[in-house]
């Protein structure tokens, strides 16, 4: 099994990256309104980050540490989670992620078609996310 770059994450430590998603996927939303499109997608993509992290912790009490993205989404996978919709939440993870340089840093903006792609594929993630992760702490 491949090693990967993790740190252990407290139980305690969930609000922190409770928030982080939602603060981003607030402004996602915003930027999706006024018609900023790389704002959007950089949000949606932290969000989305965001609750893959949670997920992680939750149910190995780590997270990715390094800095790939994909070995991001791989380490996400090999959770110990067997369902469909887990499976189908590493795909879109990674169809999410794999946007990401190209919307932070790439030459050329991202495209509308790009983006709605990104956005179906984040809010069946989130949707997924929030019903695997239960209420959120107060």
């Amino acid at each position: 099994m491949k090693n990967f770059k993790t740190r252990p994450v407290s139980p305690s430590e969930e609000a922190a990256y409770w928030s982080r998603s939602d603060e981003c996927w607030a402004l996602a939303t915003k930027a999706f309104e006024e018609g900023k499109r790389s704002g959007c997608a950089i949000n949606v993509i932290h969000s989305v980050i965001a609750l893959a992290d949670l997920i992680c912790i939750r149910f190995s009490g780590r997270r990715y540490a390094g800095s790939s993205h994909d070995e991001a989404v791989d380490f996400y996978a090999k959770l110990p989670i067997q369902e469909d919709e887990f499976k189908k939440s590493v795909h879109r993870l990674g169809q999410i992620v794999a946007l990401k340089t190209h919307a932070e840093y790439g030459g050329s903006p991202i495209s509308e078609g790009d983006l709605s792609h990104m956005l179906k594929s984040a809010e069946r993630f989130r949707s997924y996310a929030l019903s695997k992760l239960g209420k959120k702490p107060d």
